[in-house]
């Protein structure tokens, strides 16, 4: 605050100076284009400050000298520069997938979409990483749905499969509670087998028969009326009548199927219900005749190669939708992989759970009857759809691939892009009415000479065709240095350096 001081006067100012603090002092804004182990490949990212650069593109590595791009964006951002980004391309880059085949390659969002992928699901990929790399391969993937309501368990499984219809009397007495009245529930509870695992069987509740043979469709209810309980339960039924057989098949106790789901991880479990609420219907299938299409979808950083921390949680989604049209709300989509298009950094929704061997079953009949439903596959609009289910099934993304192919970012090549990836790269650049920047970096030097020298030639035709850029370049590393030597390196002479720059 200003002090009036009589003359002779004394003001102290406090001036911090470190460069770490320093606010943005210009709106120049430059381009670079580098490898690194994460993030979309080919698209310009604006980053604002070094911890901008870590998230979005990763931190400095030892390998193939990367630490030298590292620094030389971060040292820009240091001052107070804007950075335009571009992680440079390479056809042996390839992304983590749920299953490691077949390999796709998938750029960046522009690119999923090029490829037709947001418009047409995979037949036998589940989930991708976001972009190429290693860098997400032990993720894990968590996806669930209502596969089963209850899981049943009794004497003998004979007769008992997958899509079998069971029924079981409404207990007697069973009073259900109306608008200001109650009534008396009679007729049978109706149900389709979806698992079977020795003596139990996972069950999913999908309608009442009253005793006049009115079908009406019902969601489970835990502790409410509408579920299977102990006692006699009956199934291979052929007609709505209900009746079938009952071969040992008296349940001798009951679980809720969605209490018991789990994901195990390498160290730890999670618990399904301590993340999200049991997935059913969401309400837009529900004002379209169709059921069972809520999914939910959580991301997990199994061994902490993503943040260190292993079995930390990165991505919860829940609520989502299994049909292409879901919203919800008009232009909020919910289908789930639109959704994860729009709001995952680590993932894209490639095709639902029934393209692979997950296990899809049907999850009801048709009206009236114990035919099963067929039209039951994810990735359609709702209307009508009483949707299949995957159950929980969880999924460890593998199969990422560095520069080179290498498969870990610590093996030699894994940061070493090739001529033509770094060019490309600087191609963008070329647009000036898209890309409004003042200057081009080189960045690293750790190129042969004929090589560095390609990409300096390219900045400079760059600068000299928009004539609005300034472009930095730098000679190759060993006009300077001589440490092809692991642990070992020397300084050339005055001499040969000056030769060196001269030559280049």
């Amino acid at each position: 605050m200003p002090l009036n001081l009589a003359s002779p006067g004394l003001v102290v100012r406090e001036v911090d100076l470190t460069i770490g603090r320093v606010d943005t002092a210009t709106t120049k804004a430059a381009g670079i284009v580098a490898p690194f182990q994460k993030g979309p490949v080919n698209e310009p990212i604006t980053i604002e400050d070094e911890q901008g650069l870590i998230d979005n593109f990763g931190e400095p590595l030892d390998v193939d000298k990367h630490y030298e791009y590292w620094l030389t964006a971060s040292s820009y951002l240091a001052y107070g520069g804007i950075l335009s980004v571009v992680r440079s391309d390479d056809n042996d880059l390839k992304n983590a997938t749920d299953d490691g085949s077949p390999e796709i390659k998938i750029l960046s969002t522009e690119d999923y979409n090029n490829k037709g992928y947001d418009l047409n699901a995979l037949s036998n990929t589940i989930v991708a990483a976001r972009n190429p790399g290693s860098w997400a391969n032990d993720i894990k993937v968590a996806i669930i749905d209502s596969r089963a309501d209850q899981i049943l368990t009794f004497a003998s499984a004979s007769g008992v499969t997958v899509g079998t219809g069971v029924t079981q009397a409404v207990p007697t007495g069973t009073v259900l509670a109306g608008a200001g009245s109650t009534t008396i529930l009679d007729g049978f509870f109706k149900g389709i087998v979806t698992e079977v695992s020795g003596t139990s069987m996972g069950v999913k509740f999908t309608a009442h028969v009253s005793s006049a043979g009115i079908e009406t469709s019902k969601d489970y209810q835990p502790g409410g009326v509408y579920k299977f309980g102990n006692g006699a339960i009956n199934h291979s039924m052929t007609s709505n009548a209900g009746g079938g057989t009952n071969t040992g098949t008296t349940v001798s106790s009951t679980l809720d199927w969605f209490d018991q789901q789990k994901i195990n991880l390498s160290n730890s479990t999670i618990s399904w219900n301590n993340l999200a609420e049991r997935p059913g219907t969401t309400a837009y299938a529900g004002a379209r005749s169709s059921r069972f299409d809520e999914v939910h979808v959580v991301v997990i950083d199994d061994k902490g190669t993503v943040t260190g921390n292993a079995g930390t949680v990165l991505e919860k989604h829940i609520g989502l939708s299994k049909a292409n049209d879901a919203e919800f709300s008009a232009g909020s989509p919910s289908y789930w992989r639109k959704y994860l298009y729009n709001n995952s950094d680590n993932i894209f929704g490639m095709g639902g759970p029934q393209a692979s061997t997950s296990g899809i079953t049907t999850t009801s009949f048709g009206d009236g009857n114990f035919t099963k439903n067929t039209d039951i596959g994810w990735d359609q609009d709702a209307q009508g759809i009483d949707f299949g289910a995957g159950g929980n099934k969880i999924f460890s993304l593998q199969g990422g691939k560095n520069y080179g192919g290498q498969t870990n970012v610590t093996t030699a090549g894994a940061m070493t892009a090739s001529l033509g990836g770094i060019t490309a790269g600087y191609d963008l650049f070329e647009d000036k009415d898209q890309f409004d920047i003042d200057f081009l970096i080189m960045g690293s030097g750790n190129y042969p000479q004929h090589e560095a020298q390609a990409i300096a030639n390219k900045l400079i035709a760059i600068a000299e065709l928009r004539k609005d850029v300034v472009a930095f370049i730098s000679p190759h590393r060993g006009a300077f240095l001589n440490d092809s030597a692991v642990g070992t390196g020397t300084i050339n002479s005055p001499a040969t350096i000056t030769d060196n720059l001269v030559g280049y």
